[in-house]
């Protein structure tokens, strides 16, 4: 017969299995769609997106007693964007519906639309792939003057430029954000460092980067970071990306009775990214984006 004290594995199957809580894993926050041209695709308007670019015309000089005959011609270019589906599914099984913890089944709606959610802000990053340029290169340390001159450039590029008082924005990886906290802080130690950017980056680290080069700067770990540790982020105007939406999502949920009453669900969405004026208006931020560890 035991002998001793009673504890909590004497009793091991007795005591009740209680889940207290439950959580998704995190997800970095979503926010390059906000960021861009958002047009939403209404229900009976064709399965494209639309716009008409018409072409410039060209002013000359005209002599005071010169017939004015040189007519221009105007000129139109149509920039379509037409939204794929994409879609998750799911399948629980009778025994799971009735037996599983309330907190855990009241996740599971949201953690689908999460993963709608990624995939929409993974694919408006993929973009910056296709800008005319890059910089500063794979392998290299990013420096806010990067970013700054893809300002400039999409500010003045001669094709078609962003206008100077439009939003800019400049998207990079928390790693490659790190390189330019080290690049304001740099002189921490050196002097006195009076309040200001420096001072900022050193107390608040990457959240205390928000403007460099004209550019209001955004953070996700969401950014593609490739097989040689580069992050591929970038630097847009607002106007320079167009995010075409259908009206709203679609969800749907069926009984399975050849499968003992097990539950499914769908949920569906229908979007495309599109670019305007082939690339000019953004450009790629793509450098080095190895842990950092000092």
């Amino acid at each position: 017969m035991p002998t001793g004290e009673t504890t909590s594995t004497s009793l091991i199957d007795s005591l009740p299995l209680v889940v207290s809580n439950a959580r998704q894993v995190r997800e970095f926050p979503v926010g390059f769609m906000n960021t861009v041209d958002r047009q939403t695709l209404p229900k009976g308007a064709g399965v494209a997106w639309r716009e008409i670019v018409l072409a410039r015309l060209t002013a000359q000089a005209v002599g005071q007693t010169t017939p004015l005959d040189n007519p221009q011609e105007i000129t139109d270019t149509l920039f379509q964007i037409e939204p794929e589906m994409y879609g998750i599914h799911t399948i629980l099984t009778r025994k799971v519906m009735d037996q599983i913890s309330r907190n855990v089944y009241g996740q599971i709606g949201s953690l689908m639309q999460h993963a709608i959610q990624r995939r929409k802000e993974l694919d408006g990053f993929a973009i910056y792939d296709g800008a005319t340029f890059s910089q500063p290169g794979a392998g290299v340390t990013l420096a806010s003057g990067v970013i700054a001159a893809i300002v400039t450039q999409i500010s003045g590029n001669a094709t078609e430029h962003a206008q100077m008082d439009e939003t800019k924005y400049a998207w990079v990886h928390p790693y490659q954000a790190h390189d330019l906290q080290a690049e304001l802080g740099a002189a921490v130690g050196t002097y006195t460092i009076k309040p200001g950017a420096t001072a900022e980056a050193y107390e608040r680290g990457i959240k205390a980067i928000t403007m460099l080069g004209g550019a209001e700067v955004k953070l996700s770990g969401t950014i593609r970071v490739d097989g040689s540790d580069d992050a591929h982020g970038g630097v847009h105007a607002r106007t320079g990306i167009v995010l075409v939406e259908w009206e709203f999502p679609d969800s749907y949920t069926d009984v399975l009775k050849n499968r003992g009453g097990a539950e499914a669900a769908w949920l569906y969405d229908g979007y495309a990214y599109g670019e305007r004026s082939s690339g000019t208006l953004f450009g790629r931020v793509l450098s080095d984006a190895i842990a950092p560890t000092a």
